[in-house]
């Protein structure tokens, strides 16, 4: 089980630079998949699962129209993170070098 667990998070460096630029296609991925069908154009959240970043509009002088959440932004990159490591794990199982 805890080899299971090490192949799983995979800490090669070949690993980590996979995970990297997956991690950076699918955030450009799912921010324009989530830019396209929003239809407030005065609106706009960065972050799924959970959005860690609003903007909206028209904002008034001197008026504060932005809200970040540093939880939200934490649970979405160990989300993200978990994700690609599934990713990464189901591909060797595939491919045949791990033992499942």
């Amino acid at each position: 089980m805890n080899q299971l667990i090490k192949q799983f998070f995979g800490p090669s460096w070949k690993s980590a630079i996979i995970k990297i630029v997956l991690g950076t296609i699918l955030f450009v991925v799912v921010t324009f998949i989530h830019a396209i069908t929003w239809p407030v154009v005065d609106y706009l959240a960065t972050g799924w699962p959970l959005h860690f970043s609003e903007s909206w509009g028209p904002c008034p002088p001197g008026g504060v129209c932005h809200s970040s959440n540093t939880f939200a932004l934490v649970f979405d990159i160990v989300f993200w993170y978990l994700i690609l490591c599934l990713m990464i794990f189901l591909y060797k199982m595939v491919k045949g070098k791990t033992a499942a």
